[in-house]
């Protein structure tokens, strides 16, 4: 990350930590449109069709809210063209889902719990190159 000089490690922890938290409540929310922006048109496919299929059986999430979220650099690499970074994130979440045959159908006095890897990359050669989601990995 110092390669290209645009963030420091820990602005660039910060921004994941907020990216996440975006895409998650986007994703959630089925918000295809706010995806697009964070996620290469790969993972982006990967997540409309998953959207998609929630929407076939009328499954909503009407509220997503986090209650914790660690994370941990696990992998990085540089490259001439490319620069990646892979955080483990781990979330304890609360959702609020809805059926279209009843309201609310999970407790949600009890957390999720989520753990998953997620590569960011950019083009250190492109100086308006954003961070993007280019791989997501579930683990657990």
């Amino acid at each position: 990350m110092q390669r290209d000089g645009t963030t420091s490690v820990e602005a660039f922890v910060g921004k994941a930590l907020a990216t996440y938290e975006v895409v998650v409540s986007a994703f959630d929310a089925g918000a295809r449109g706010a995806l697009s922006s964070w996620l290469s048109p790969e993972v982006y496919d990967a997540f409309s069709k998953a959207i998609g299929e929630r929407e076939e059986v009328g499954e909503a999430t009407v509220e997503t809210l986090f209650s914790s979220i660690e994370l941990e650099i696990v992998e990085a690499r540089v490259e001439e063209e490319r620069m990646e970074l892979s955080i483990r994130f781990t979330s304890e979440s609360f959702k609020l889902l809805r059926r279209p045959v009843s309201l609310f159908f999970r407790n949600v006095s009890t957390p999720l719990r989520n753990v998953g890897i997620w590569t960011f990359a950019r083009n250190p050669a492109v100086p308006d190159d954003l961070w993007r989601v280019v791989a997501t990995q579930t683990e657990g």
